[in-house]
């Protein structure tokens, strides 16, 4: 028997109708995905069995009775729980006051740690899991720290627990680490809701993967009785052909170049050069220092060693303002804190970094006339959805938002443009549009370093990729050898052989 059934569930938002007739069914002991392109309604019905949304008709049911209220308490009191990408921990609080955040035991006044140490542990080996429950949560790592904000939810007497892309900050071996907690959970008879982009980890682990698009539910399928290219033409409609054509680099003189550059403790003699119309590719496992480059050349680093230039000249780079000054647009990681103001509009987000420019502003007064007709055509050209001027940043789905971040930096117009993991966190098809987006800027003149630790970022548009491991650039594969067999074997190759030498 299903545990929880969602029948013909419909929702919009002013003229937006983010959901038009969603329907699914959870049942105990499973594990379910949940996939669908960005704008596909996947957020907003995690909200609403999260009890932070109503439904305006059709009927969300628990254990064959008919959810009335909706409120995050009501939720929790039903056993729904929900983690999410941006895990809500307390970094100066030790892992057990964490888990207990909003439950704690106490007596009189006075909290009961005993308990809650003794819970908190139980709820840690239930799941598998080795933590010291008196650990500081910011002393841990990114996947111990998830682990946190799940026996969070369980302490609650969790029995559906949902999984909001989850793995978006987990490297592979993490990532395997948190399936095999999934499994245990799902032995243990919860009911799992398991919402990624990543269509691999849907066949993994999935039993059922249910599709979205539009609103609406296209399909609910076993894992066994479906593959890859059926989800995604399923997310999507069509298959996107992702294999852009290399850009060929001119013979002129570069316009951004990094000259045996050095940072302490991150990278070392790291030399490197973009010329216009060229993607160059920063590629390597977590902590292999490319992050740490893109950031040196928008100023949130300084070298130690080294010199960075720009169409030939010497620069010194010593804050983002000093870099945009220079014609150098940056997409960070993390597009929710450090690239958008959530609570601004759509409208005022891709007018941040031009707001200082005189056709947006004059003497401090925004026009607002310039700055709406500037969104307009950006909207149109990124293929923004919805195309709502006055919505909250923070009500877009997460390749939407990365649209905004991008186009803040597209009006203010660049000589050069970083991006840092551009597709994280998003789906097959928004991936595409923005690769389109990334090789359109490259065909107009632009010089582009790409950072990213999806290897389908590099193969797919860059022209040549530097691999990096322990700070430090190994080697550099052309077009015709960048493939992901290629960039794994020389990330990994290397870092053995690194640790070996260490040895």
């Amino acid at each position: 028997m299903s545990f929880i059934e969602i029948t013909d569930v419909t929702k919009a938002f002013g003229a937006t109708q983010a959901l038009a007739g969603a329907s699914m069914t959870l049942e105990k002991g499973t594990i379910h995905g949940l996939c669908g392109a960005n704008g596909a309604g996947k957020s907003t019905l995690i909200r609403m069995l999260a009890g932070a949304t109503r439904p305006d008709s059709g009927v969300i049911s628990l254990d064959g009775r008919a959810v009335s209220e909706f409120s995050p308490q009501h939720a929790m009191s039903l056993g729904i729980g929900v983690v999410h990408q941006e895990l809500a921990l307390v970094p100066e609080l030790p892992v057990y006051k964490n888990i207990f955040l909003g439950a704690e035991h106490a007596r009189a006044f006075w909290l009961n740690a005993t308990t809650m140490k003794q819970s908190a542990a139980r709820i840690l080996g239930r799941m598998g899991v080795e933590i010291d429950v008196g650990e500081r949560v910011g002393q841990l790592g990114l996947h111990q720290q998830q682990m946190v904000e799940i026996a969070k939810a369980l302490c609650r007497g969790t029995s559906v627990l949902i999984l909001d892309e989850p793995t978006a900050i987990l490297n592979g071996t993490e990532k395997h680490r948190l399936y095999t907690v999934m499994r245990e959970l799902k032995r243990a008879g919860l009911c799992i809701l398991f919402v990624t982009h990543f269509i691999e980890e849907l066949l993994e682990v999935c039993d059922v993967v249910t599709i979205m698009r539009d609103g609406r539910t296209v399909q609910t399928v076993a894992t066994s009785n479906t593959d890859r290219r059926s989800l995604v033409l399923g997310m999507v409609g069509q298959i996107a052909d992702y294999e852009m054509a290399a850009s060929a680099a001119s013979e002129r003189e570069p316009v951004l170049e990094m000259r045996a550059g050095s940072v302490r403790r991150h990278f070392h003699d790291v030399t490197l050069a973009v010329r216009p119309g060229e993607i160059v590719g920063l590629a390597g496992l977590v902590g292999s220092g490319c992050h740490e480059v893109a950031e040196t050349f928008f100023g949130l680093r300084r070298l130690d060693r080294g010199e960075i230039r720009l169409t030939g000249r010497h620069v010194r780079l010593n804050s983002p303002r000093s870099a945009v000054r220079a014609g150098i647009g940056f997409v960070p990681e993390d597009r929710r804190k450090k690239g958008l103001c959530l609570n601004l509009s759509s409208c005022i987000n891709t007018a941040l970094a031009a707001l200082s420019d005189r056709r947006m502003s004059r003497a401090g007064i925004i026009n607002n006339a310039a700055v709406r007709r500037a969104f307009t055509v950006l909207s149109e050209a990124l293929r923004l959805r919805p195309s709502d001027p006055q919505l909250l940043a923070a009500n877009f789905s997460g390749g939407n938002q990365q649209k905004l971040v991008i186009g803040k930096w597209l009006e203010k117009g660049c000589r050069a443009y970083i991006f840092v993991e551009p597709t994280r966190g998003v789906d097959v098809g928004a991936k595409a549009e923005i690769w389109k987006i990334i090789e359109r800027l490259a065909h107009e003149g632009s010089a582009i370093v790409l950072v990213s630790t999806d290897f389908d970022d590099i193969t797919a548009v860059c022209g040549r990729c530097l691999v990096f491991v322990s700070g430090t650039v190994v080697g550099e594969l052309p077009k015709p050898q960048l493939t992901k067999k290629n960039l794994s074997a020389m990330s990994l190759e290397e870092t053995h052989g690194s640790e070996d030498k260490a040895v």
